[in-house]
């Protein structure tokens, strides 16, 4: 039987020392549906930044005569919290994230997992907004 007290006082003793603060937006729609130019914040709330890598492979043919392949690792911005912190604020798919250790960077909201699914901790995956200035 898994302590899910001590898991939550691991994750909250992580984002203690290493934690950043993610301040979520959201553009409301207007009588079209669309989103609007000025966004509203939603909230605020602590968690831990981190990165998953993937590894893919990528095969390119020329005229189907010859054939390579390239592997290259694929890095996922992703930043995981305790369940309670993000409850209320009902994220979803497509809110922008700004991350207090890094606040030129702007994030979309891709995914929430619920680790193991107990209910105590999220792990959001983010994606890097390329807005095109860098």
């Amino acid at each position: 039987m898994v302590n899910t007290k001590f898991e939550a006082y691991k994750l909250t003793r992580a984002i203690k020392t290493s934690g950043v603060v993610a301040t979520v937006s959201r553009a409301p729609l207007n009588e079209f549906g669309e989103p609007g130019d000025t966004p509203l914040l939603v909230g605020t709330f602590p968690g831990l930044f981190h990165n998953d890598k993937s590894y893919v492979m990528e095969t390119t043919s020329d005229s189907g005569l010859s054939r390579s392949s390239v592997g290259r690792v694929i890095g996922r911005p992703m930043i995981m919290c305790l369940m309670e912190s993000v409850v209320g604020l009902d994220l979803e798919i497509g809110d922008k994230i700004v991350l207090s250790s890094d606040a030129d960077k702007l994030y979309e909201l891709v995914e929430l997992n619920d680790i193991q699914e107990w209910g105590i901790i999220v792990d959001i995956t983010l994606r890097l907004v390329d807005d095109g200035s860098a």
